[in-house]
């Protein structure tokens, strides 16, 4: 039966679906407030009128942020919803015969420098629209760590978010439907996926009010890892310098076989380079990089004191994000001063003390 739908979908048109029972209302989307994509046609039309819009977001904010969620099985993504910020209508991508090339000017839009991925463990988003597209993004902020700035001790699911500060309820029945089925989908399962993307967008801009009105600056949150981001590199589990993030990622990968997200930025084969800020442990042995002696391995006081740019190669694994005791504190308590120099809101893709498991 399941074969048979899936080659035709239009049986399930005048299906109603059965739905989680709550005492809190479910969303409901506006008519029109999506368009369902399945051709590059259509995908090119729609990205080219969004694309103005994202620039100019990006231009007034210095961001744009994009709410995506993608539906899939063991073997490849099937659907991609996404929601752009003060932008109608969202789009609903079902790429069901485009092989392994997305359609340009939409794939544009995901990968400017200044567009803001924006999910719910948005981490598993990310991984399904580069395996399947090579689709690189830049900047993700995910929901599931961005409201620990506000209750570090609340449920992270999108369920209990969207109850919590959208006072709403998310239905995942649906959450192991066959999506490999071919277009179109049924309307219900278009509005299943829609949900997952419109409300992540919701719940962001319900938490960035927030902090903004708190005086909550990203100076107190735990910085992303991207390059001139100040760390602490660790090695054989002790602290033993402090450095500056050069670059990250892109360093001997084999065939695009990134494993982990760090910050902003996907890491390629477990590499970075880094600039010595100060050494705590100058006898440790550690990869050195430099434009005229090339590589090799020097004590990080040696790389220290004899290296006009004191770059070195690390692991992604020794890099850690800086935590001072007074931001521990201010976050146990619950309680966030303003930082008066800094006015721009940026959360991280880490905490201090919760990292998110991997899936």
């Amino acid at each position: 039966v399941a074969a048979h739908i899936s080659h035709s979908p239009s049986l399930l048109n005048d299906v109603v679906p059965f739905r989680d029972r709550s005492d809190l209302p479910q969303i409901t989307l506006e008519a029109d407030s999506y368009r369902y994509i399945v051709n590059k046609t259509e995908s090119s039309d729609y990205a080219l009128a969004a694309l103005s819009h994202v620039q100019e977001m990006i231009r007034k904010n210095g961001q744009c942020r994009v709410a995506v969620d993608t539906e899939y099985d063991a073997t490849q993504m099937h659907v991609l919803a996404i929601v752009i910020e003060d932008y109608k209508p969202a789009a609903l991508v079902h790429p069901y015969d485009w092989g392994d090339t997305f359609e340009p000017n939409m794939r544009k839009i995901l990968e400017l420098d200044d567009v803001l991925i924006i999910g719910c463990h948005v981490i598993v988003d990310v991984h399904k629209m580069r395996g399947r597209f090579g689709i690189r993004i830049k900047r993700v902020r995910d929901i599931r760590r961005y409201c620990l700035h506000d209750d570090p001790n609340q449920l992270t699911g999108l369920r209990d978010l969207a109850a919590n500060y959208c006072g709403l309820h998310v239905d995942k029945t649906l959450q192991q439907s066959d999506w490999s089925i071919k277009p179109p989908l049924p309307k219900f399962m278009q509005d299943y996926v829609m949900n997952d993307s419109f409300l992540p967008m919701s719940i962001d801009t319900i938490l960035t009010g927030k902090f903004v009105n708190a005086g909550i600056t990203s100076a107190q949150y735990p910085p992303d890892l991207h390059p001139g981001t100040n760390v602490i590199i660790k090695i054989g589990g002790k602290a033993a310098a402090k450095a500056s993030i050069v670059s990250i990622g892109d360093h001997s990968g084999k065939d695009g076989g990134e494993s982990r997200m760090w910050g902003r930025l996907y890491i390629g084969a477990k590499k970075a380079t880094v600039k010595l800020i100060s050494v705590m442990l100058p006898g440790v042995k550690v990869p050195f990089q430099h434009e005229d002696w090339g590589r090799g391995k020097l004590t990080l006081g040696e790389a220290f004191n004899t290296s006009k740019d004191r770059v070195i190669a690390v692991h992604t694994s020794q890099i850690h994000a800086l935590c001072s005791p007074d931001r521990v504190h201010r976050r146990s308590s619950g309680t966030l001063p303003a930082d008066k120099n800094t006015t721009r809101v940026e959360a991280s893709n880490k905490t201090e003390g919760r990292d998110e498991p991997e899936k």
